[in-house]
């Protein structure tokens, strides 16, 4: 499967920051999360934190704007993962029904989302 072009392309789903040498990246289905982000999560489960409390009581106008920002980046990010999939699950000679039952539409509004896939 192809991943993406460079880890710059790439944003946490919690911080929204892209990733970079010094902010890796860890992910898997399209989302990812950085390193700070993720020492936060371990630090919060250890402590008994809520998570609600964590993503959203707590943080600032600015921060929650950041958040927002960053879920709306990861939409094309799932795009990319959902075509180097499907192009993948192709390679592999799996059907376009197959597909469109992961995807949860019609074997042909498989095909039709995503035939220039085979194509490139």
């Amino acid at each position: 499967m192809r991943g993406p072009k460079g880890i710059s392309q790439m944003h946490c789903g919690f911080c929204g920051h892209p990733g970079a040498d010094d902010r890796p990246l860890l992910g898997g289905l399209g989302v990812m999360i950085c390193q700070l982000c993720a020492h936060e999560a371990v630090r919060s489960f250890d402590e008994g934190t809520e998570a609600a409390v964590t993503a959203f009581e707590a943080h600032t106008e600015q921060e929650l704007v950041r958040m927002l920002r960053g879920v709306t980046r990861q939409r094309p990010q799932l795009e990319r993962f959902q075509r180097d999939l499907v192009d993948y699950m192709r390679s592999r000679g799996m059907s376009w029904g197959s597909i469109g039952d992961g995807l949860g539409v019609a074997r042909q509004s498989a095909w039709e989302r995503f035939r220039r896939v085979e194509e490139r």
